[in-house]
């Protein structure tokens, strides 16, 4: 809508077609780290910023699980998909700031995850200091049974 084309007027066509350029750029790359990767492998190959990957041996409580840590530290933002029946990970990098290391460090906290983060991502822990969060029902917050500490 209106947003976008007062972007586009801002930014012009040229820097557009360098972000997606560049977001395409880094999901492909991500993909070659899955693929590198032991104990991972690719569903599907990257469509347009699109990577379908699994991690061996995960159930779909641990898709969902990790998901949910990673949302509620503020470390990323992959949720679960299923392709032909199982669940497998999905991610659409559609920042062009995204970059391969961010993929990485994904992967890697896939590697390392047990139940609950370590800690919060270090920049959660900043942007929290200076908001305020209107606390919801427990029922209305989906969980995986990862309690984190706040």
């Amino acid at each position: 809508g209106l947003p976008f084309w007062f972007s586009l007027a801002m930014h012009g066509t040229e820097a557009y077609r360098e972000a997606i350029e560049r977001t395409l750029e880094v999901a492909h790359a991500g993909a070659d780290l899955i693929r590198e990767r032991d104990g991972f492998s690719l569903v599907t190959e990257p469509e347009l910023s699109v990577v379908v990957f699994r991690k061996e041996g995960w159930t779909s409580a641990d898709y969902t699980a990790w998901s949910d840590a990673a949302l509620d530290t503020g470390f990323a933002f992959c949720l679960p998909s299923s392709h032909a029946g199982e669940t497998v990970m999905r991610w659409c990098v559609v920042n062009p700031k995204t970059t391969t290391e961010d993929l990485a460090s994904i992967l890697d906290s896939m590697v390392a995850f047990t139940g609950c983060p370590p800690h919060p991502h270090p920049f959660w822990l900043r942007y929290r200091a200076l908001t305020f969060t209107v606390p919801q029902p427990e029922a209305a917050r989906p969980r995986s049974g990862c309690d984190i500490a706040r």
